[in-house]
């Protein structure tokens, strides 16, 4: 080995022609030497360069894989994409039609609104890998329910386990397909820095859960990356401790099942924007949401102490969520798709 690294110095260090020149001034004895030394440089030079060469072939090879790996986790999003869009606007030409034969009865209206509703998102749920885990009985008809808050596909989960409407932030009403279903099947939205706008917020919680809706209400106030359950803001659960309503509540849970692509990262939506996050929960190959139903339900009518009382049982039952390493929170989306799909 030593022998052999001398020679490769050498021979980076001097041409082959000043090789054959310097072999013509030598000895014979030393020039027989000479023409074995420079026979091993080429050896050793030939030798080298095929490395190389098979070196950068290997490269080349996983570059191209690479290439055909996010190609084909960009078809599969796009999709994805384009049979949740094309469901959701079939399902809603359904729910005109519902409405048609419903008539005027609003119970009629009201429970074809729940059903449409329940299937749009069990839908979603199964064109985006997303499995269904429900533990427990979900609230009946006209309930008003709390749970801890996410991601937005908090949404789907909870349309295809409960069918209810949600009281969510504006901003979901301009997201392409969901913002769309969403506002035409009886979200109420809110402005989250207008706290005027909050009393006909709880006047239209009211109305809803008069009319036997059942009412979902995420108190945190916004999404959370899933290390544990915040604090519950008492403004909205006004409709309930002021109307006596019972109080369901349930937590929700993701889980990819696999270490390198947590759910905390790949689902839970907080650093990114809506169409980067849409894009990480597209590349997944599945992801499976938990709901959890507690038992029972509760009545108060001091919302602060009603607040803190839910949230303890919330928390209580609330299995935090494996968070992501501090590099991968900021890594680009292709790095996510390729761990994942290895």
């Amino acid at each position: 080995p030593g022998l052999v690294e001398r020679l490769e110095r050498l021979g980076e260090r001097l041409p082959h022609s000043a090789l054959v020149r310097l072999c013509g001034f030598l000895p014979p004895t030393l020039r027989a030497q000479a023409v074995q030394h420079r026979v091993a440089i080429g050896a050793v030079r030939l030798l080298t360069r095929r490395r190389r060469e098979q070196k950068l072939h290997k490269e080349r090879l996983k570059a191209a894989e690479r290439r055909k790996e996010r190609a084909k986790a960009k078809e599969a999003r796009a999709a994805r994409a384009g049979a949740s869009g094309t469901w959701t606007a079939g399902l809603f030409l359904v729910w005109v039609l519902g409405q048609l034969v419903a008539g005027w009865s609003a119970r009629g209206r009201n429970l074809w609104r729940a059903k449409i509703f329940r299937t749009w998102g069990r839908g979603l749920c199964a064109l985006c890998s997303v499995k269904l885990v429900v533990h427990g009985v979900p609230p009946r008809h006209g309930a008003f329910l709390v749970a801890n808050h996410l991601s937005f596909v908090d949404i789907w989960v909870m349309a295809a386990t409960t069918g209810g409407r949600f009281v969510s932030m504006a901003e979901v009403a301009r997201w392409p397909v969901i913002g769309f279903m969403a506002a035409r099947l009886g979200t109420i939205f809110i402005q989250r820095e207008r706290r005027r706008e909050i009393p006909q917020v709880n006047a239209a919680i009211a109305s809803a859960l008069a009319q036997g809706d059942t009412v979902l209400v995420f108190p945190e106030g916004g999404n959370s990356q899933g290390e544990a359950v915040r604090e519950f803001k008492p403004s909205l659960l006004e409709p309930a401790a002021a109307g006596g309503h019972a109080v369901a509540w349930c937590t929700l849970r993701y889980d990819t099942h696999d270490p390198a692509i947590p759910a905390a990262w790949a689902v839970c939506w907080v650093r990114t924007g809506f169409a980067a996050q849409l894009l990480r929960l597209l590349s997944l190959r599945m992801v499976e949401a938990t709901v959890r139903f507690g038992d029972g339900s509760m009545r108060g009518t001091d919302r602060r102490e009603l607040a803190l009382r839910l949230r303890e049982r919330v928390a209580e039952a609330f299995v935090p969520l494996a968070q992501a390493p501090e590099g991968l929170r900021e890594a680009p989306l292709e790095h996510g798709v390729s761990r994942n799909r290895e």
